[in-house]
């Protein structure tokens, strides 16, 4: 069974706000907040996460196809009523609850995946870190 079968990830919705703001409909099976910050880098406009679903990878394929009408480029969308309504029904995105019980990528961006590593980090052996890095470098 492949990945994408499995509801193991995340449709993440990370919203662009400026004078005309957009919203990325994306999956991720990672940290969406280190999503945000590694998109950050070449965005001209503040990003944040708004909105999380636990959902197969197909999931993100039917939100693309209906707010087809609303899509600029990518996987971005403008930021209106249809997709404000969908977002508006989703509880509000928490970072500690989303982290709670994962094991976080190495060289994540996000404060709670590196606060997590360096936690596992001080409570690991030098031996048993390596074989940590491994796991988690094999598991993307």
């Amino acid at each position: 069974m492949g990945r994408s079968a499995i509801a193991s990830g995340h449709v993440y919705f990370i919203l662009a706000e400026g004078a005309e703001s957009f919203v990325k409909i994306g999956y991720t099976w990672q940290c969406p907040w280190s999503r945000a910050i590694d998109l950050a880098v070449g965005c001209p406009l503040p990003l944040r996460v708004i909105g999380l679903i636990a959902a197969p990878k197909s999931k993100e394929n039917e939100l693309h196809d209906a707010y087809r009408r609303l899509h600029v480029r990518g996987e971005w969308f403008r930021w209106r009523g249809p997709i404000i309504a969908l977002l508006n029904s989703l509880p509000e995105p928490n970072t500690a609850a989303f982290h709670e019980g994962r094991v976080p990528k190495l060289g994540a961006s996000c404060v709670e995946c590196r606060t997590e590593l360096e936690r596992l980090r001080s409570r690991t052996s030098r031996w048993g870190w390596r074989d940590l890095e491994r796991k988690v470098s094999a598991n993307p």
